[in-house]
């Protein structure tokens, strides 16, 4: 876990996993550090990955340190990406195939 995640689970802050598609596909831990008086939040990404694995390890680590994550947590996010993507994919596919290269 890094100092950002830390810090974040000090100041009781909510936090959430988001898929994050910069340079392929990965994760990042949300924390949302602010909400003003008309609804708009301020929010810091404090843990960024693409491994699933190192994403599962730092979500273990943060409940156990008793940090406020909501779900769903970083399994479901990168399998609703994935599926997201397929579903993409596939609908592209259908409406040219010949232009979408084989995956």
């Amino acid at each position: 876990m890094n100092q950002n995640t830390r810090w974040a689970i000090k100041e009781a802050f909510p936090l959430r996993w988001e898929a994050d598609g910069i340079g392929g596909f990965g994760v990042k831990l949300v924390a949302t550090t602010y909400t003003y008086e008309n609804g708009n939040i301020r929010e810091r990404k404090v843990f960024h990955t693409f491994s699933r694995e190192a994403a599962r390890a730092v979500d273990t680590e943060v409940r156990a340190a008793g940090g406020q994550l909501a779900e769903p947590g970083p399994d479901t996010v990168y399998d609703t990406w994935h599926e997201l993507q397929r579903q993409k994919w596939q609908d592209i596919k259908l409406e040219n195939p010949r232009t979408v290269p084989h995956l």
